[in-house]
């Protein structure tokens, strides 16, 4: 009796005992126990899927049928590697993968300012805003928000919510018991200019949410490819993703050209282990990777490299899905306000996602290397200049002005016209010696630490006079007390228990800046 013909768990124990040795793939990422995805052809009816699955006594748990992946559950004597080593080979397969988990980048919560208003929101003015809202606030635009759910029982809320999917528990229930989906979803469209709280960089958006990761902010590829597909036929214009894996997923990314074929643009997180690479799936090449930056417009010291682009992501102040209002930090919190800007330039009739993506990278404030480097790639988003270049690539006159002037008819102020100027015999002028400019930055050393009961004091020399400074990156704290010296102290009032994340940063009189290296210190 043929293979093909057994019964399904004969079939699986005959493969268990006769299958080459050969080579089980390395799996360097967390994944769901027992799962895999399969990519069959997307020209196979569903009886030739189950066909296949029949081959290997495999059961189908989900079918995504726009993106041709299939999720299916292994026998208990049956390892991911295993399963994947004996599918692989199969013609009828396009791929086999892992169900890889993902989960939320970054929720360090910190106390809750005083004064909860748009002024204590510093990410939202150092980006442009409110002066973009001049030209539209993105009505019209669906920004699907794929992440633990959105609660919209707060005193501020958003000016139009879907009820949306769950892509975990199942239903439209997009309730949000962790918190990140609701802080996310704030940053990109919050309510505003209703007198309450803080608001959104799109606040005239419509928010989609997409449950794709649990209560507990986990999840699968599945999940998200499946949240990526319905987000894309529900109609959504930008799908934000604060959050990822550590595994590659062609899963993934059939769900990512799904949704660029409709005009959809995919922002996600870089990932917060300081690392010089995304993760995924920012790291695939139709998403835009978002690193975070810091108050004092430097690189969050947690945010991965390799990004496209960075925006604010410590110390991001939003309502919280329990109410009140809090400040977190990850790039998670840096993720929703490309995503907002996304929707802002689409608001001026820009539909194409490349077209998106390039405005956001050519309008992008440099912040290190002039250009593209690895830590803040094209640089810090500017949403104000972004606009004005999608109302101007659309046709339109991003000045609001009138018709255009000749050029040199006549001296707006009352004046004459200018006589054309005679040549007049050009004279050598002495040369000085000009000082030669100051191209190095301060030296720090001596780097140390005093701690006393509420107050941790950071010391530090440089190599040439310089001025203080201290950043506290987890809160996008920065201070500095702007005088030129050799010998610096910066103190700062703490609490037991917590851990200081620092590194001490010196500016010479030429505008140089030196940096030591990132210190954190747990107050006992």
């Amino acid at each position: 009796m043929s293979a093909s013909k057994a019964p399904a768990v004969l079939t699986l124990l005959v493969l268990t005992a006769c299958s080459p040795q050969a080579p089980l793939p390395q799996l360097t990422a967390p994944y769901v126990d027992k799962e895999l995805l399969l990519g069959i052809h997307r020209d196979s009816d569903a009886a030739d899927r189950l066909r296949v699955l029949d081959r290997y006594g495999i059961v189908e748990v989900e079918h995504l049928a726009g993106l041709g992946v299939t999720r299916v559950a292994l026998d208990d004597g049956l390892t991911v590697a295993e399963a994947m080593s004996w599918i692989e080979p199969d013609p009828d397969i396009d791929f086999v993968e892992p169900n890889y988990e993902a989960s939320v980048f970054g929720s360090s919560e910190v106390p809750q300012p005083d004064d909860p208003w748009f002024e204590d929101q510093w990410h939202m003015s150092r980006i442009g805003l409110p002066a973009a809202w001049e030209h539209g606030t993105g009505e019209g635009v669906m920004v699907a928000v794929l992440d633990t759910g959105t609660n919209d029982s707060g005193r501020d809320g958003f000016a139009d919510i879907l009820p949306g999917g769950d892509m975990i528990y199942g239903g439209d229930a997009t309730r949000d018991a962790y918190g990140h989906g609701t802080h996310v979803a704030g940053t990109i469209a919050q309510a505003s200019f209703n007198g309450i709280g803080t608001v959104g960089v799109a606040p005239g958006a419509t928010i989609l949410p997409v449950k794709v990761l649990s209560d507990s902010g986990y999840g699968s590829i599945s999940a998200i490819a499946g949240g990526m597909e319905y987000a894309a036929d529900e109609g959504a214009s930008v799908i934000n993703m604060s959050l990822g894996s550590g595994g590659s997923s062609q899963s993934m990314r059939r769900a990512e050209e799904y949704a660029h074929e409709r005009g959809v643009v995919i922002v996600a997180a870089s990932g917060n282990e300081d690392s010089p690479y995304s993760n995924y799936p920012a790291a695939d090449p139709l998403v835009i990777s978002v690193g975070a930056t810091t108050s004092s417009d430097r690189i969050s010291s947690f945010s991965n490299g390799d990004c496209d682009i960075v925006a604010p992501g410590s110390y991001i102040i939003q309502e919280v899905a329990w109410g009140g209002y809090e400040g977190w930090s990850g790039t998670s919190m840096a993720t929703p306000h490309a995503a907002g800007a996304a929707a802002l330039i689409m608001a001026q009739g820009v539909t194409d996602p490349e077209v998106v993506r390039s405005i956001l990278q050519d309008t992008a404030v440099d912040m290190y290397e002039e250009g593209v480097d690895l830590w803040s790639g094209h640089g810090r988003i500017d949403v104000e200049a972004a606009v004005l270049a999608a109302i101007e690539e659309v046709g339109g006159d991003p000045g609001g002005g009138g018709d255009d002037e000749p050029d040199n008819e006549e001296d707006p102020y009352g004046g004459e016209e200018d006589e054309p100027e005679e040549d007049e015999p050009e004279q050598d002028e002495p040369e000085e010696d000009e000082p030669t400019p100051d191209a190095t930055a301060p030296e720090i050393s001596g780097l140390w630490v005093e701690l006393d009961t509420g107050s941790l004091t950071v010391h530090w020399d440089t190599d040439e006079a310089a001025t203080s400074d201290i950043e506290f990156d987890a809160w996008g704290v920065f201070s500095g007390d702007g005088e030129l010296s050799l010998e610096h102290s910066r103190a700062f009032t703490v609490q037991s228990g917590q851990r200081y994340d620092f590194r001490a940063l010196s500016t010479d009189e030429a505008g140089n800046t030196g940096s030591g290296s990132w210190w954190y210190v747990i107050v006992p």
